[in-house]
């Protein structure tokens, strides 16, 4: 993935800018920044794996801060047993409805989770209340994190998927624009960018199939209208 240096270089290339003047470095970090965290938002296509220390008798935990939404599968494993059992994900209000108050008297092997809280703050709550300890293995679509604007992170690499950097510089472009009021100018960048990061949701970054609408709730099974 090319540095915060090569973004800056290529957005440069775009506005017919090659050294600061008009729009300073800083700025054009800044909507790099920003275009990194709605590509990832949006696409959802940063993924990785992550584990959950299971802990007996205990029901919540909780999830990384740049959680944008869990992706199949998730499944638990006993401590000493190499077997994966599938956690079904349920939405909060069925969670209640199935579990009553047994949460907190059955205890088994967890195989079903819920989500609580809010972005940047989530955990997964499992039932039944785990009887022994183990690991609960999962995939999560992921934001990104900011690089600094002053320059001191400019040869680190920009969280961007591969191949789909020109929707990043899109991007960027706009936003510089915008900063000039060229509305012509800031229009067509920003078509650009709309058209990429249609095109990077549709090439099926994701390694598993999950629903392509954008909704307000980052977790495809808490929304009715997938037919959780």
């Amino acid at each position: 993935m090319p540095t915060l240096s090569a973004f800056i270089t290529r957005v440069r290339e775009r506005i017919g800018e090659p050294t600061e003047g008009y729009w300073t470095n800083a700025e054009i970090r800044s909507f790099i920044n920003e275009a990194a965290r709605d590509i990832s938002r949006r696409s959802e296509s940063l993924v990785t794996d992550a584990t959950l220390s299971v802990v007996a008798g205990t029901v919540a935990y909780t999830l990384p801060t740049n959680v944008v939404k869990l992706l199949k599968p998730a499944t638990f494993t006993p401590t000493g047993s190499s077997a994966r059992h599938p956690l079904e994900p349920v939405d909060r209000a069925n969670a209640i409805t199935r579990w009553g108050i047994s949460q907190d008297i059955n205890s088994g092997t967890p195989n079903m989770f819920t989500i609580t809280g809010y972005a940047g703050a989530y955990s997964m709550l499992i039932y039944p209340k785990p009887s022994s300890a183990g690991t609960i293995n999962y995939r999560y679509a992921k934001y990104t994190s900011d690089l600094s604007t002053t320059g001191s992170q400019d040869g680190s690499t920009v969280d961007i998927p591969g191949g789909w950097e020109d929707v990043a510089v899109d991007y960027a472009e706009y936003r510089c624009w915008m900063k000039r009021r060229d509305r012509d100018m800031a229009q067509m960048a920003r078509q650009n960018y709309t058209d990429g990061l249609a095109g990077l949701a549709e090439a099926g970054n994701r390694p598993v199939e999950v629903p392509g609408e954008i909704t307000r709730d980052p977790f495809w099974w808490v929304n009715e209208e997938w037919g959780w």
